[in-house]
């Protein structure tokens, strides 16, 4: 990682009414992302590629300082895909990320030196080849993100009804059959941001009593859909 082009970011899970509480505060601080839609949000897609043992699951249950995940990556309706690569170090994150055609990535994933990715991606095909990936898991969510009114870099988003199933829920979506990778109402939040982070967002985690998690969107997807789990109802303890 190029700790030129990390950011921070941590992240936290939500209720209903602490999610209703940081928007109302983020508003005298934040306005909506002018280019996502009405009220801030959109819809992001993603599809992951792993290894046969779920290398990028186990480095969150090991609690590594490290981790990698790759996967593909589009958002609403349209039709244009990002292959991405992020990186985490600690809660240094950074991101390499060009456009490509889910065939054309998967390609990649599959045969990095014999197809390679023309752009900044192709620096991962060396780690590809050691560990072997294929596509195995599709997820949806609903996105409202925020940045800041003074200038600063600091981005705000909550993301729920995330949604899972198998990989080729990349290009058609979910559907009201897609089982939940999230309770009802909750939310994941993340904080990113490259320096510092406001003294009005550190006072609000404190007042609602918030304690930074994991929160992998795409390691609950697994457990839901991969491992089969029972509906989810509410907000555990483990994250």
């Amino acid at each position: 990682m190029n700790p030129r082009d990390a950011r921070f970011e941590i992240k936290y899970l939500l209720g209903r009414d602490e999610a209703q509480r940081v928007l109302d505060a983020a508003s005298h601080w934040m306005r909506f992302d002018a280019h996502a839609g009405p009220g801030g949000r959109y819809l992001v897609h993603s599809l992951y590629f792993d290894t046969l043992d779920f290398e990028s699951c186990r480095e969150v249950y090991d609690g590594q300082i490290t981790k990698t995940k790759f996967r593909l990556r589009r958002y609403g309706s349209d039709r244009r895909c990002f292959f991405e690569v992020k990186s985490r170090y600690n809660r240094s994150v950074a991101k390499t990320r060009e456009e490509a055609d889910p065939e054309t990535a998967a390609s990649f994933v599959e045969d990095p030196f014999g197809r390679p990715l023309p752009g900044p991606c192709a620096v991962f095909a060396e780690r590809l080849a050691r560990r072997p990936r294929s596509a195995v898991v599709a997820l949806s969510y609903d996105r409202i993100a925020l940045e800041d009114i003074l200038g600063s870099d600091l981005r705000l988003t909550l993301d729920f009804d995330l949604r899972c199933g198998p990989p080729e829920m990349f290009a058609r979506g979910p559907d009201i059959e897609s089982p939940r990778a999230l309770p009802p109402g909750a939310a994941v939040l993340e904080l990113k941001f490259s320096s510092k982070i406001p003294r009005w967002t550190a006072r609000l985690t404190r007042e609602l009593e918030l304690t930074p998690r994991d929160c992998s969107k795409y390691v609950r997807s697994v457990h839901r859909w991969i491992g089969q789990e029972p509906p989810i109802t509410e907000i555990d303890s483990n994250g």
